[in-house]
């Protein structure tokens, strides 16, 4: 694999180890939440609202929570 991607094996292996990015960690926690009060509106809640109610306790725009609502596809009800 790692003449495919044309890296060095040792470079893979580093990267493999590395920790996690504070930006990572922070998109877990606030997808952990986005699921949460996705749940908690039984599917109802769309990106305004569930930013609305992230926003009391963490610091996140619509466009990021729009991320990673599209990346996971965590969609809303349509009425």
């Amino acid at each position: 694999m790692c003449q495919v991607l044309d890296v060095s094996r040792s470079g893979y292996y580093n990267w493999r180890k590395r920790p996690k990015s504070k930006r990572e960690r922070s998109d877990e926690r606030l997808l952990k939440e986005t699921n949460n009060s996705h749940r908690r509106s039984r599917g109802i809640y769309g990106v305004r609202k569930i930013t609305e109610e992230l926003r009391r306790n963490y610091k996140c725009s619509k466009n990021r929570v729009h991320c990673l609502m599209k990346k996971h596809c965590i969609k809303s009800k349509k009425p």
